[in-house]
């Protein structure tokens, strides 16, 4: 009798998490390439959508993105990533990735397709953006309908004004994609959109990130705390700015930053 063995692996395979390709329609008309996976179980499942940070990124993060989405599926939480607009498999234009509006659409984009996959919760879809990723989903989320927000290692004031962006910078993104696109990405103050997103914020940051200072996450804090805002802010002591405890593409993403993005999305599923 061969039944039961095959019974047995097609109960593995629907116990077993889900991953599969998906295309993201944008209101621009382009697709973004992404990729959806689903734990193991019926669901509908909490998710989280991961906005990249700022550069040419694929949905992946040189590994960063990819090894998230597997510890929080692991944790009972969706994930949906994708590659930037004119990067990897994406529609757009070149050097569209460097223009915060319509990456800002994108994300909107991103929750949209979240919210309609089945197995997944559309109550329960988060936006989780990383450094400029942060930035792009506390204003995609002030237009999405979204159950929360959660930024790592997220600049607390404008692009232009952080250390490592020079002024050289905004005369490059001026003379690629126009003098309004250098503003929107460089000059406007996420501390407004924070102030102004209605949902529950999580505030991750680790204390050696020598990119984005750890003290722009206590900006952020206290301009959601000045709103009156619901905001847990999360610091990480010898975190840098990928979140990573050790170097290398390999790392893979500390069990701290996990523990407070369940703790967060899905905080039934602590365990």
């Amino acid at each position: 009798m061969i039944v039961a063995p095959i019974a047995a692996a097609l109960a593995l395979v629907a116990s077993a998490p889900a991953e599969r390709e998906v295309l993201i329609p944008t209101p621009a008309g382009d697709r973004l390439a992404a990729t959806l996976t689903l734990p193991a179980g019926p669901g509908p499942h909490p998710a989280a959508v991961i906005v990249g940070g700022i550069g040419p990124n694929d949905r992946d993060g040189d590994g960063q993105y990819a090894r998230l989405a597997a510890a929080l599926t692991a944790r009972g939480i969706a994930t949906l990533r994708y590659d930037k607009r004119g990067i990897g498999a994406s529609d757009g234009p070149p050097l569209s990735w460097l223009d915060a509006r319509p990456l800002t659409a994108d994300a909107r984009a991103a929750v949209a397709t979240a919210r309609r996959t089945p197995g997944i919760d559309p109550s329960r879809v988060h936006l989780v953006g990383h450094s400029q990723g942060g930035v792009l989903a506390l204003r995609a989320a002030r237009h999405a309908p979204v159950a929360g927000v959660a930024t790592l290692a997220a600049p607390g004031v404008a692009l232009g004004r952080l250390p490592r962006v020079t002024a050289s910078a905004a005369f490059f993104l001026s003379r690629t994609n126009g003098p309004d696109a250098a503003r929107a990405t460089l000059a406007r103050d996420p501390r407004a959109d924070a102030r102004a997103l209605a949902a529950p914020l999580l505030i991750v940051h680790g204390t050696r990130d020598g990119v984005v200072p750890v003290g722009n996450a206590r900006l952020l804090a206290a301009a959601r705390r000045d709103a009156g805002r619901t905001t847990r802010l999360v610091l990480l002591p010898g975190l840098g700015h990928h979140m990573r405890s050790r170097r290398g593409r390999d790392a893979p993403s500390p069990p701290r930053v996990i523990d407070a993005l369940v703790r967060f999305i899905a905080p039934a599923r602590r365990a």
